[in-house]
């Protein structure tokens, strides 16, 4: 009964009045304040889990989580059984042989930089196959070669845009030549590149830089054309918890029966990931100032309302109101307004992240422009991932920092002396 009374009076209290228009301006910019909060932290937290799905969805499936190569020129010699007893490891979804090059693509007289990565072709479950796309009639015997004739090769779609190359086109690669152990070779001379003679199979599409960085070629044709003599120069892992790489790689790098070098995700896309996360603790700290500032106005708006208020609150007291009943009126009142600014930015916020992505595609198609270039970024579209666990965060913390609005003015009402009011 008593609260209900309380509420009553709230809602009486909040009634607009010809003496109370600035005071009825600040609650109404202390709702608008937490709404736009509420809604705009709620959003970016769920594009920044947009981008961190994207980033595990395609970058991270298109790159090995992990990584140990020979520190053996020729190779690993224990590749094959390396390989299946990585796999019998829990943690462990997949492993391939690989061996990778860097290589400088020769079109006329315009050289370009790919990474040149070698694997067994006929292994389409390989995580880097969904992105590619083989062109069907240049697709036979994909792992036999002749060292004189061209090779099938896939490259980023970006390369192949750029320099408008066509299915079945015969390109040149120059790889560095392996030196080591040879006396043929003066120490103060360069080594004459290799030449890789492919033509164009397939074109890869993970998206942003990487088209234009990534090539893919037969494991046996690579490893003839850089002397490598053994199976293959490492072994890719990819694990069911990606963010595990580092550790798990490492463990097994230390286990493995001969000397390896050792690296994952988290060296070569790692800030990626860094970046995501830095962007959300930046997002997190300034629009939780953005909501703190809007509850400091839920205070200053109870505090003028208790001062207008207090021959109200001393009839209230002569009634038989104790301080604590006086104290939840103004708490349920400064609690009403903050209810009302987080329920709306709640909800603006969701609707916004569940459609976000159709408002700036149907933003594109009428303005003409792109607001993300897939040509730079690893995505071309904004993406959105709601979390139920962010909502509820931004709710509880809205609504923490409103309560603690509301304890100075509703102890100055409490505080109020009747006698002093009553004329």
């Amino acid at each position: 009964m008593g609260i209900s009374l309380a509420w009553t009076l709230a809602l009486r209290f909040r009634k607009n009045k010809q003496d109370q228009r600035f005071v009825s301006f600040i609650s109404a910019a202390s709702i608008a304040g937490i709404s736009l909060g509420c809604a705009v932290l709620i959003l970016l937290l769920s594009v920044m889990n947009g981008f961190e799905r994207e980033l595990q969805q395609r970058i991270l499936s298109a790159i090995p989580h992990g990584e140990l190569f020979a520190v053996d020129t020729q190779g690993l010699k224990t590749t094959q059984d390396g390989l299946a007893v990585i796999a019998q490891q829990p943690q462990v979804k997949a492993v391939f042989a690989y061996t990778n090059q860097t290589a400088l693509l020769q079109i006329n007289t315009a050289l370009h930089g790919v990474s040149l990565t070698g694997l067994d072709l006929t292994q389409t479950e390989h995580p880097l196959w969904q992105y590619v796309t083989p062109f069907t009639s240049f697709n036979t015997n994909l792992n036999q070669f002749d060292s004189d004739n061209a090779v099938p090769i896939y490259l980023g779609k970006g390369i192949i845009e750029e320099y408008a190359l066509t299915p079945g086109q015969t390109i040149q690669l120059l790889l560095p030549a392996n030196t080591v152990g040879s006396s043929s070779i003066n120490v103060n001379q360069f080594a004459a590149p290799t030449v890789f003679t492919a033509y164009i199979a397939g074109a890869i599409n993970v998206g942003g830089e990487a088209d234009k960085l990534l090539a893919l070629t037969s494991l046996a044709a690579l490893n003839n054309a850089a002397g490598i003599t053994q199976y293959a120069q490492g072994i890719q892992l990819y694990y069911h918890d990606v963010f595990a790489a580092a550790q798990l790689t490492y463990s097994i790098g230390y286990d493995y029966p001969e000397a390896v070098y050792i690296s994952d995700w988290t060296r070569t896309h790692g800030h990626l990931y860094q970046d995501i996360q830095l962007v959300k603790i930046i997002v997190y700290i300034v629009l939780l100032l953005v909501i703190a500032v809007a509850s400091f106005n839920i205070l200053s708006s109870l505090t003028m309302s208790v001062k207008n208020k207090q021959s109200h609150i001393a009839i209230l007291k002569t009634m038989g109101a104790n301080a604590d009943f006086v104290a939840t009126v103004f708490v349920l009142q400064g609690l009403y307004n903050a209810f009302l600014g987080i329920l709306s930015g709640t909800v603006i916020g969701m609707l916004l992240s569940l459609y976000l992505s159709d408002i700036i595609r149907l933003f594109e198609t009428t303005v003409g422009t792109q607001v993300l270039s897939g040509d730079i970024y690893f995505i071309d579209f904004l993406p959105t991932q709601l979390h139920v666990f962010d909502v509820l965060v931004t709710v509880g913390i809205a609504l923490l920092l409103s309560v603690l609005a509301t304890v100075y003015p509703a102890r100055k009402a409490a505080k109020v002396v009747a006698a002093e009011f009553l004329h």
